[in-house]
């Protein structure tokens, strides 16, 4: 649920592993690795499971940690224009 509610937010995307010449060195977050493929998952079952009125108007960029938010408003707007 926390991908859903916001509760889980996405970690960095790198992390200090240690120092090479008195700099910091970076690599990749395994732990990113696996939250984005969950976020990924969760995004594929929402948008597989919107009705195509509500699909067409869905943000489409799979590539932000924030679609969920957008998402959200674009339901939102979606739910007072059927009141």
């Amino acid at each position: 649920m926390g991908h859903l509610t916001g509760a889980t937010p996405a970690p960095a995307m790198e992390v200090v592993d240690g120092k090479v010449d008195d700099k910091d060195r970076k690599v990749l977050n395994p732990v990113y690795d696996d939250w984005y493929a969950t976020d990924q998952q969760v995004l594929g079952f929402l948008i597989s499971s919107l009705s195509r009125e509500i699909e067409v108007q869905s943000p489409q960029s799979q590539q932000r940690p924030r679609h969920g938010l957008r998402l959200k408003q674009c339901l939102h707007r979606r739910q007072e224009d059927v009141r």
